[in-house]
């Protein structure tokens, strides 16, 4: 960062953080990414060491996320609509509920409680990460679209990659152990969602 300041030709401008639209959806797509992608490690394991579900049950278990290509598809007409923020903001709601309705999830909980949550949190995250891709495009001048894209990008890989080593690390012990853990995640993933979604509506 340093090193990206002080010479004529930085490969990330440092300046583009001036942009409160490139900013705040940097942080939101660092915030999506984390919480995403550590449910869907988190209840990998939930599945196989919690639920007693084989590898290829556990793949079945998830599948409902296929959702998502669903949702990307109707997030492009929402922002077309209404605005990018709209999508953006309702799919973040939408995300905290599936986490909410994970609350205190155990070894005895159904899979039929889960289903809505999958569902929920692809149809949320499926709506709102294009449109803040298209937030990032329509914030910043088109000379510095690609630019602006990389880092965005970049920030949702970061966000996946923190979000898989940190509850991760919940994840030990007993079955119960690892269910407490589970259900702790899931709380937490709440909480930052819900951060989110007042961060797009205030700033956005």
């Amino acid at each position: 960062m340093f090193n990206e300041s002080r010479v004529t030709g930085p490969m990330i401008p440092l300046s583009l953080f001036r942009n409160r639209t490139l900013s705040v959806a940097v942080a939101l797509g660092m915030l999506s990414n984390l919480t995403f992608y550590a449910l869907i490690f988190v209840l990998s394991i939930y599945f196989q060491h919690v639920k007693g579900y084989t590898p290829i049950e556990t793949g079945l278990a998830l599948l409902p996320f296929t959702v998502i290509m669903l949702a990307n598809i109707a997030s492009g007409r929402l922002a077309k609509r209404f605005a990018p923020r709209v999508p953006v903001i309702v799919g973040g709601l939408l995300t905290v509920l599936s986490f909410a309705l994970l609350h205190g999830i155990d070894a005895d909980t159904p899979y039929l409680r889960i289903l809505p949550s999958l569902l929920l949190l692809a149809i949320g995250s499926g709506i709102s990460t294009p449109a803040l891709t298209s937030a990032i495009l329509g914030g910043v001048e088109p000379s510095r679209s690609a630019t602006a894209s990389a880092i965005f990008n970049v920030a949702r890989q970061v966000g996946s990659a923190m979000g898989v080593a940190l509850f991760g690390t919940l994840l030990v012990g007993s079955p119960s152990h690892m269910a407490a853990g589970a259900a702790f995640s899931f709380d937490v993933s709440a909480l930052l969602r819900l951060a989110g979604a007042l961060l797009a509506g205030l700033f956005l």
